[in-house]
């Protein structure tokens, strides 16, 4: 059995620029020694310090190393739907990251990740390590506001920032932004974190859509939402907007690729699109039948709350990082 505490210290992200002599690198040094004269029971290193930084560490703490996820399986990706120049880089840094990746699978044993088609990569590149899977916390607060939804408003996200993001945005949304069905019925909200720009616009129609480059309070956004519509292509990491909006019982319309790794179902938690062309015609239903949406809302609200919830994730850390098996 685990034990009801586990004393953990963490070597995080926010040392990446740890270079000799800056105060982050001193910083860096005076942490991994409180580590190593600490008595945790287990240490959660963070991804690139993992194999990067030389810390010396309890000999008796359990090490768990942390991903978001995986540069090799994200590369690869984007290699496969890139072309020229362009697959060139993304073939050349899937191939450093899985250098990257074997070296820590010879450092650390225990990997931690937040996603199970990440976690089932990793064991079938590296069988040597175990994978164990605790999701990502949505925060407690989401929980407990109430969804307001303006019937016209869908709420899209999207960091436009990123080529194969926009281009997979351009590909999903022309269709829905360019359907006479929905340019009278529909405002629409981009969370791009861009201004609006001449081939952001090309795709528009008649249709009324506002870019958002920054918004204070993104729950604020979701809960006036009457739909959030998550158009991703190429999908890695956390899926924090997939989540944050089941935990608030938003109306949630998402690529296969946007809910990946999340044990969501279609049709009961959310809705999903493969095709650029289902997307409007799956926007109108939900317009059309505002009643069945309650209980997609009810559903998702509740999943949520079981899988995500501070609570639940705590629970599960502990579990995990208590364990003294390996």
């Amino acid at each position: 059995m685990p034990p009801r505490r586990v004393h953990a210290g963490a070597l995080t992200g926010a040392l990446q620029s740890g270079l000799p002599g800056s105060k982050a690198w001193t910083a860096q040094r005076y942490f991994a020694k409180r580590l190593h004269d600490g008595r945790f029971d287990a240490v959660h290193l963070e991804g690139a310090l993992a194999s990067a930084v030389p810390v010396r560490l309890p000999t008796h703490a359990r090490v768990v190393m942390s991903w978001v996820d995986l540069g090799s399986s994200r590369y690869a990706r984007l290699s496969q739907r890139s072309s020229g120049m362009a697959r060139l880089k993304n073939v050349l840094a899937g191939v450093l990251y899985l250098g990257f990746e074997k070296r820590a699978a010879k450092r650390w044993r225990v990997w931690h990740f937040v996603s199970s088609s990440d976690a089932k990569h990793s064991q079938h590149r590296w069988p040597n390590v175990r994978a164990i899977i605790i999701p990502p916390m949505v925060p407690a607060r989401l929980y407990e506001l109430e969804a307001v939804p303006v019937p016209q408003d869908v709420l899209v996200f999207a960091d436009l920032r990123q080529r194969y993001v926009r281009d997979a945005y351009l590909r999903y949304m022309a269709p829905a932004f360019q359907a006479p069905e929905l340019a009278k019925r529909v405002r629409w909200k981009i969370l791009g974190r861009v201004p609006a720009d001449p081939e952001l616009r090309s795709v528009e129609g008649d249709s009324l859509v506002e870019y958002l480059e920054w918004v204070d309070d993104y729950a604020q956004e979701l809960k006036r939402a009457r739909m959030v519509v998550l158009p991703d292509g190429i999908g890695s990491g956390i899926k924090n907007r997939f989540l944050q909006s089941l935990a608030l019982g938003c109306v949630t319309i998402a690529t296969p690729t946007a809910a990946e790794g999340v044990p969501a179902e279609d049709g009961k938690h959310f809705s999903s699109f493969d095709s650029p062309d289902d997307l409007p015609r799956l926007i109108a239903r939900h317009l059309d039948h505002a009643q069945d949406d309650e209980t997609l809302s009810s559903n998702a609200k509740l999943f949520a709350r079981r899988a995500f919830h501070p609570e639940a994730v705590t629970s599960a850390w502990i579990y995990e990082y208590g364990r003294h098996d390996d």
